[in-house]
């Protein structure tokens, strides 16, 4: 799911994408949501916000700022975990679409759950 487009009694508009397609879908409530890893993506500021931002309002701290100077307690050699790579998950191309009453879509959803020896 990428956005709510509307909230009303008993219902939401929502926005879902997907590899192969995207669909405006009205979900009756209660639901579960899954949102989609951009969805918090901070949006830019605008320029007059920028206009009326002091140029002194963001900080920038050395080392020698912070009350603990040694080094090794920051940034990455100061880490405990150390990341190789990043990628993104391979598409699987396997997509399921499920319609049906609430009591329907829940016995789907923990069967699914339960064979995949989630629950």
């Amino acid at each position: 799911m990428r956005e709510i487009l509307e909230i009303s009694e008993g219902s939401l508009v929502v926005s879902a994408v997907s590899d192969a397609y995207t669909a405006t879908l009205r979900i009756k409530l209660p639901c579960l949501l899954c949102m989609d890893g951009d969805i918090n993506t901070p949006r830019l500021p605008s320029y007059l916000r920028k206009l009326h931002t002091p140029s002194d309002a963001v900080r920038t701290l050395t080392l020698s700022d912070l009350p603990e100077t040694d080094p090794l307690r920051y940034g990455l050699d100061g880490s405990p975990t150390k990341v190789e790579r990043i990628f993104p998950p391979e598409p699987t191309g396997e997509r399921r679409m499920h319609e049906g009453c609430t009591a329907e879509l829940a016995e789907i959803t923990a069967g699914i759950l339960h064979s995949c020896k989630v629950i």
